[in-house]
């Protein structure tokens, strides 16, 4: 969001409108929203008055301000000092203070500045040093030093978690995600498929692994690789750092690939992924009346919602109804504008529908296979562990809105792979607090985050929760 000031004349007279705008993307276009029409005024000096306005809207409504550098001139926080005490602690439980102390030895409180005012979504080098009054180097420079020993830190966390016997079962979910960049000179910034909804902008993939739902380990790829690309290596790495004889990669069907079950058999690592509902025969074992089969000797769950099931089926009849009426009287270039995301049930020549299509859809809609070579379980459990891939999902919503993972606007590849490395550190450290106080514990620990923003237009007070 940001304030704008426009001025008209009309009948001799200069009109001056403060008004909010939002700034949007869609299909690579930059699209300005008036969010809020403020006022409007022939006096100049009422426009400072609007502005003062508009920018306290702005910070009640907004947790991410967007501030001009050169609009602040002087920020005064409140310290989070509750918080801080609680992650030293659980540093100090885990027994890796003095560790990290030792690690960072120029730059230890910097790295816990920098988690700490991550729960505040402020991840800005130049935003902290204003805060704390230090020189903003000073965090570019703790961004330096994590790079190269990234792999040691979560080494060191994992090892730790596992002495505490907080990770137990070695369950291991794996995703990826893309998070996008402001910055240039990025060498695995590439454009590709965008989950920010962002095709204008170079991304680059994340890959975040859980274990016990504990976010450990962190890859970064180039932003157009595909899933399935990327499945093989990450678990063979995840191998060799994983202190457990026995560990579950559970995945969902973006890295199915049949040829990696027999390496994933060989080298005994136990896996739950779903295989793909459009593609290849898969469909048509959507037909088995048996909710549990085998396919080449392996263990397959066929799993179905009913209730979405039907859902999607009623929604599905309902949207084919729309395109055989409109079929009648639109003509070829109007269908493909109207149902963009839809063709595939359409013979566009000839204005019929692919009734093969249709029912082949209607065979997957709300149903899903997942193939293990687990024995030891139920089906009931399987289908548990398969659901259970739903954490992840919340995983990336923490990072991406209540952490400010996105965008990045860093410049350096060094530089990115430790600022994303630090926003997953932050969601760890949110987890572990969590599960030891609760999280309204941990908003009570937080208490209310206060500070004055001093700028041009006057003094800003912001108070935001997490």
């Amino acid at each position: 969001m940001y304030v704008n000031v426009t001025k008209n004349n009309y009948k001799g007279k200069t009109y001056y409108s403060v008004r909010i705008f939002e700034t949007r993307y869609r299909n690579r276009k930059k699209i300005n929203k008036v969010i809020k029409k403020v006022g409007t005024t022939t006096n100049l000096n009422e426009i400072e008055k609007l502005k003062k306005i508009a920018w306290n809207y702005i910070l009640e409504k907004q947790k991410d301000v967007r501030l001009s550098l050169s609009e602040i001139k002087r920020i005064r926080p409140q310290s989070p000092v509750g918080l801080i005490k609680i992650i030293e602690k659980i540093f100090s439980n885990l027994g890796i203070i003095q560790n990290l102390k030792n690690t960072f030895v120029n730059n230890y409180d910097e790295l816990i500045e920098e988690i700490i005012y991550h729960f505040y979504s402020i991840t800005s080098e130049r935003m902290l040093s204003l805060i704390t009054g230090k020189p903003k180097d000073r965090y570019y420079r703790l961004l330096d030093d994590i790079f190269p020993i990234k792999r040691e830190l979560e080494n060191l966390f994992y090892n730790a978690l596992v002495k505490k016997g907080m990770i137990t079962h070695h369950e291991v979910k794996i995703d990826t995600t893309s998070t996008y960049f402001e910055g240039n000179n990025i060498s695995l910034a590439m454009y590709g498929y965008s989950r920010d909804r962002r095709g204008d902008k170079k991304q680059v993939i994340i890959l975040l692994v859980l274990i016990d739902n504990y976010p450990l380990f962190s890859y970064i790829f180039e932003g157009n690789k595909k899933d399935v690309t990327l499945f093989l290596d990450t678990v063979k790495n995840l191998k060799s750092r994983i202190k457990s004889k026995r560990f579950i990669i559970l995945c969902d069907r973006g890295f199915f690939d049949p040829g990696y079950l027999d390496i994933l058999d060989d080298d005994k690592i136990f896996y739950v992924m779903a295989v793909p509902r459009r593609k290849g025969d898969w469909p048509e074992y959507h037909n088995k009346k048996s909710n549990e089969f085998s396919i080449s000797g392996r263990r397959v769950i066929l799993y179905e919602n009913p209730e979405l099931r039907k859902k999607l089926l009623e929604e599905l009849d309902e949207t084919l109804k729309k395109i055989e009426n409109d079929l009648k009287r639109l003509t070829p270039s109007e269908i493909k504008r109207k149902y963009k995301y839809a063709l595939k049930f359409i013979n566009i020549k000839k204005k019929i529908l692919k009734r093969k299509i249709v029912e082949k859809e209607k065979k997957v809609l709300g149903r899903w296979i997942v193939i293990t070579n687990l024995e030891d379980k139920s089906r009931d459990e399987i289908i548990n562990d398969y659901k259970s891939l739903q954490e992840i999902e919340r995983n990336f919503r923490v990072l991406k809105s209540g952490l400010n993972l996105r965008p990045v606007n860093h410049s350096r590849d060094n530089r990115c792979i430790a600022h994303i490395y630090l926003c997953v550190l932050t969601l760890l450290i949110k987890h572990i607090v969590e599960k030891k106080f609760g999280k309204d514990e941990l908003e009570e620990i937080k208490n209310i985050f206060s500070y004055e923003i001093v700028t041009e237009k006057g003094v800003l007070v912001w108070t935001e929760k997490f």
